[in-house]
C-alpha cells in the first residue's frame, strides 16, 4: 500500500469494510462512506452486537489463509503471471467476503491446515483475475448491491466442495 494511501488510513477502512460487509452487507444500498460510517456508528453506539474477540480471531485467521495463499499479492491486477502493484478494491470484497462461509471449516492453527485444500484454493483464486463470468460483476457499476452480492456469491460457488 502506497504511504499516501497509509496517511489517508485506507488501510483502516478496508478493515471497517470487511467487518461491515461481513456483518450488514444486506443493508448496503450504493454509498460506500455513508454505510460504513452507519456501521461504525451502530457499533460503537451498541446498537448492533460485535464480539471483539471472536470478530478479530475471524480477521487474522481471513487474512492468515489469504497470506498462505497467495501472500501480499493476493488483491493485485495481473495479467498471466505478471502481477501489478494495483489493488483491486472489487476483488478485495469478493474475496474476503466470499471465504466467510468456508472459513470455519480451517483449523484455527494454520500449521494443520490441509496443503492439498489449499492449494485448491491458490487455484481459485488465481483463476479468478480471469474469468470472464466473474468479470461481469467487477468494472462499471460495480458498486451497486447486485455486482457486489454477485461477486461475493461467485465466490462462494467456486469454494463450494473445497
Amino acid at each position: 500500500m502506497s504511504e499516501e494511501k497509509l496517511q489517508k488510513r485506507y488501510d483502516q477502512e478496508l478493515v471497517l469494510r470487511f467487518f461491515a460487509l461481513k456483518n450488514k452487507r444486506e443493508h448496503f444500498r450504493h454509498d460506500v462512506e455513508g454505510f460504513l460510517t452507519d456501521y461504525m456508528r451502530e457499533v460503537s453506539e451498541n446498537k448492533i452486537p460485535f464480539d471483539y474477540d471472536e470478530e478479530q480471531k475471524l480477521f487474522e485467521k481471513t487474512f492468515n489463509l489469504f497470506r498462505e495463499i497467495d501472500g501480499e499479492t493476493i488483491f493485485c491486477s495481473r495479467k498471466g503471471e505478471k502481477i501489478f502493484n494495483r489493488f483491486i478494491i472489487s476483488m478485495y470484497e469478493a474475496f474476503v467476503i466470499g471465504i466467510q462461509k468456508y472459513i470455519g471449516s480451517w483449523d484455527d492453527d494454520k500449521a494443520n491446515w490441509d496443503k492439498i485444500r489449499l492449494e485448491k484454493y491458490r487455484h481459485v483464486f488465481s483463476e479468478l483475475f480471469t474469468d470472464v463470468d466473474f468479470k461481469d460483476y467487477l468494472g462499471s457499476g460495480s458498486n451497486t448491491p447486485a455486482k457486489l452480492n454477485g461477486r461475493i456469491e461467485y465466490v462462494e460457488r467456486k469454494l463450494e466442495g473445497l
